[in-house]
C-alpha cells in the first residue's frame, strides 16, 4: 500500500525557467540602477544571451554589454541567488497537493543551494502544503540525489518503508535511479516540450506528462498491488 509521495521540485512542481527569468529580472534591475539603462532592455539582453550562448555566459556578457555599471560577476550571482522568486506552481497543482495530502504523507526532496531552494518553496506556498521538505545539500552536496542517504532520510521523515513510498520527479538519473537504489518505485514526469533524448521509461514504473495524471496512476498501482 502506498502511504507516502516524495516529489522533486524543479521542473516537477513548477517551471524552472520561470525562476531563471525571475532571477535575471532582479539582476537587470540591479544593473539598471548603476548604469541608467532601462531594466527591461537589460533583461531582454540577458534572456537573448541565455538562448544563444547558455547560462554560463549570461553574467559576463551583461557586464561586457553595460560596462558603466562597474559591477562584478560575483555581485550579480549574489543578487540572483538572494532575489525573491516570482514563480508559481503548474496549473492545478496546488489543489492536487491538497487532495493528495488527505490520503498520503507528502514530502519534497530537492538539490541545490538550500537558501535558494527554500526561497522557491516559500514563493510557491509549499512550506505548509506538504509534511516534510528536505534540502539535500544541507546534508552535504555529495549526499544530494541520487545518493541513497537523502532518500532514506525522507522515508524516515514520512514514517514510510521503501515499498510504501513513491518518488515523482523529472530526472531519470537523480529521481528514478535514486529511488530504485533504495527500493522505491518512481513516476517519471516528462512534459512534451522537455525531452532529453533518452529512453524515458527506463527505471521508471510509469511515465506521465502532468502530475494531474497522478491520481489515476496511484489507483492503477494500488490495483496492481492487490492483484499480485
Amino acid at each position: 500500500m502506498i502511504r507516502a509521495l516524495i516529489f522533486d521540485l524543479d521542473d516537477t512542481l513548477y517551471c524552472e525557467s520561470d525562476f531563471v527569468a525571475s532571477g535575471y529580472r532582479a539582476v537587470a534591475e540591479h544593473i539598471a540602477a548603476g548604469c541608467g539603462r532601462p531594466s527591461e532592455e537589460i533583461h531582454r539582453t540577458m534572456m537573448a544571451t541565455l538562448a544563444r550562448e547558455g547560462k554560463r555566459r549570461v553574467m559576463p556578457a551583461v557586464i561586457e554589454r553595460y560596462p558603466d555599471s562597474k559591477i562584478q560577476v560575483a555581485d550579480l550571482v549574489d543578487v540572483y541567488r538572494r532575489h525573491k522568486p516570482e514563480i508559481r506552481l503548474f496549473a492545478g497543482y496546488a489543489q492536487l497537493l491538497r487532495e493528495l495530502r488527505t490520503v498520503y504523507r507528502l514530502g519534497i526532496l530537492t538539490d541545490g543551494i538550500p537558501a535558494v531552494q527554500r526561497a522557491k518553496c516559500a514563493a510557491l506556498g509549499l512550506e505548509g502544503a506538504v509534511d516534510s521538505i528536505l534540502y539535500t545539500w544541507e546534508c552535504g552536496q555529495a549526499r544530494g540525489k541520487p545518493h541513497p542517504y537523502s532518500f532514506r532520510l525522507m522515508l524516515a521523515c514520512l514514517r514510510a518503508q521503501p515499498d510504501e513510498a513513491l518518488v515523482i520527479g523529472d530526472s531519470l538519473e537523480k529521481d528514478c535511479r535514486g529511488a530504485r537504489g533504495v527500493g522505491m518505485r518512481c513516476v517519471r514526469v516528462q512534459r512534451p516540450l522537455i525531452r532529453w533524448g533518452v529512453n524515458c521509461g527506463e527505471d521508471a514504473d510509469v511515465v506521465v506528462e502532468s502530475l494531474l495524471q497522478l491520481p489515476l496512476v496511484l489507483r492503477q498501482l494500488e490495483d496492481r498491488n492487490e492483484a499480485a
